[in-house]
Protein backbone atom coordinates (compact mmCIF):
# COMPACT_ATOMS: atom_id res chain seq x y z
CA UNK A 1 0.00 0.00 0.00
CA UNK A 2 2.76 2.28 0.85
CA UNK A 3 4.29 1.82 -2.33
CA UNK A 4 1.47 2.25 -4.51
CA UNK A 5 0.44 5.07 -2.58
CA UNK A 6 3.92 6.71 -3.13
CA UNK A 7 4.03 5.91 -6.87
CA UNK A 8 0.66 7.94 -7.44
CA UNK A 9 2.05 10.84 -5.57
CA UNK A 10 5.48 10.62 -7.28
CA UNK A 11 4.42 10.05 -10.56
CA UNK A 12 0.63 12.18 -10.78
CA UNK A 13 0.92 14.24 -7.79
CA UNK A 14 4.48 15.51 -8.44
CA UNK A 15 5.09 14.50 -12.47
CA UNK A 16 1.98 15.46 -13.28
CA UNK A 17 0.18 17.84 -10.95
CA UNK A 18 3.28 19.89 -9.66
CA UNK A 19 2.66 19.05 -5.82
CA UNK A 20 6.30 18.83 -5.21
CA UNK A 21 6.24 15.58 -3.57
CA UNK A 22 9.95 14.05 -2.50
CA UNK A 23 9.58 10.49 -2.69
CA UNK A 24 11.17 8.06 -0.38
CA UNK A 25 11.02 4.75 -2.52
CA UNK A 26 13.25 2.85 -0.15
CA UNK A 27 11.26 3.99 2.19
CA UNK A 28 8.00 2.47 1.11
CA UNK A 29 9.63 -1.21 1.06
CA UNK A 30 11.50 -0.69 4.10
CA UNK A 31 8.51 -0.70 6.88
CA UNK A 32 8.67 -4.23 8.50
CA UNK A 33 6.43 -3.53 11.72
CA UNK A 34 2.66 -3.60 10.97
CA UNK A 35 0.98 -0.61 10.49
CA UNK A 36 -2.21 0.48 11.80
CA UNK A 37 -5.48 -0.23 10.04
CA UNK A 38 -6.54 3.79 10.64
CA UNK A 39 -3.21 4.83 9.09
CA UNK A 40 -2.67 2.95 6.17
CA UNK A 41 -6.55 4.32 5.29
CA UNK A 42 -5.47 7.83 5.89
CA UNK A 43 -2.13 7.73 3.72
CA UNK A 44 -4.75 5.69 1.00
CA UNK A 45 -7.38 8.87 1.40
CA UNK A 46 -4.93 11.50 1.28
CA UNK A 47 -3.30 9.92 -2.27
CA UNK A 48 -6.76 9.60 -3.30
CA UNK A 49 -7.62 12.71 -2.63
CA UNK A 50 -4.69 14.09 -4.25
CA UNK A 51 -5.22 12.34 -7.30
CA UNK A 52 -8.77 13.28 -7.65
CA UNK A 53 -8.01 16.52 -7.50
CA UNK A 54 -4.95 16.53 -10.40
CA UNK A 55 -7.45 14.50 -12.16
CA UNK A 56 -10.18 16.41 -11.98
CA UNK A 57 -8.51 19.70 -13.09
CA UNK A 58 -6.62 17.89 -15.82
CA UNK A 59 -7.78 19.42 -19.13
CA UNK A 60 -7.95 17.09 -22.09
CA UNK A 61 -5.91 18.56 -24.32
CA UNK A 62 -2.79 18.30 -22.05
CA UNK A 63 -2.91 14.44 -22.45
CA UNK A 64 -0.04 14.14 -25.06
CA UNK A 65 2.03 16.90 -23.42
CA UNK A 66 5.74 15.26 -22.85
CA UNK A 67 6.73 15.64 -19.09
CA UNK A 68 9.99 14.74 -17.41
CA UNK A 69 10.44 11.91 -15.02
CA UNK A 70 12.86 12.02 -12.09
CA UNK A 71 15.71 9.34 -13.00
CA UNK A 72 13.47 7.93 -16.05
CA UNK A 73 12.95 9.47 -19.58
CA UNK A 74 10.11 11.74 -20.72
CA UNK A 75 6.89 10.42 -20.62
CA UNK A 76 3.01 11.96 -21.94
CA UNK A 77 0.56 13.20 -19.05
CA UNK A 78 -1.50 9.67 -20.63
CA UNK A 79 1.27 7.78 -20.12
CA UNK A 80 1.96 8.73 -16.40
CA UNK A 81 -1.95 8.05 -15.94
CA UNK A 82 -2.06 4.72 -17.65
CA UNK A 83 1.35 3.94 -16.10
CA UNK A 84 -0.21 4.80 -12.11
CA UNK A 85 -3.57 2.83 -12.98
CA UNK A 86 -1.87 -0.38 -14.34
CA UNK A 87 0.06 0.11 -11.25
CA UNK A 88 -2.55 0.08 -9.06
CA UNK A 89 -4.40 -2.86 -10.85
CA UNK A 90 -1.10 -4.82 -10.48
CA UNK A 91 -0.49 -4.77 -6.06
CA UNK A 92 -4.51 -4.82 -6.12
CA UNK A 93 -4.24 -8.31 -7.66
CA UNK A 94 -0.94 -9.28 -5.51
CA UNK A 95 -2.72 -7.83 -2.47
CA UNK A 96 -5.65 -10.09 -2.76
CA UNK A 97 -4.06 -12.98 -4.04
CA UNK A 98 -1.71 -12.90 -0.83
CA UNK A 99 -4.88 -12.40 1.49
CA UNK A 100 -6.71 -15.23 -0.15
CA UNK A 101 -3.12 -17.67 0.21
CA UNK A 102 -3.51 -16.49 4.36
CA UNK A 103 -7.53 -17.48 4.25
CA UNK A 104 -7.86 -21.30 4.43
CA UNK A 105 -10.34 -22.28 1.68
CA UNK A 106 -9.92 -18.94 -0.28
CA UNK A 107 -7.44 -19.87 -2.98
CA UNK A 108 -9.77 -22.74 -3.65
CA UNK A 109 -12.50 -20.38 -3.91
CA UNK A 110 -10.87 -17.92 -5.97
CA UNK A 111 -9.23 -20.77 -8.36
CA UNK A 112 -13.11 -22.52 -9.10
CA UNK A 113 -14.52 -19.07 -9.66
CA UNK A 114 -11.87 -18.15 -12.17
CA UNK A 115 -12.16 -21.35 -14.05
CA UNK A 116 -15.87 -21.02 -14.82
Amino acid sequence: MLHACGSSRHFLGRVVGGTGYERDRKAEFAQRSPIARADLLRVLDETAAETDGILGALDPGRLLEAREVPRDSPQSVLALVLRTSHHWAVHTGQIVYATKLLTEGSLDELWMKTMR
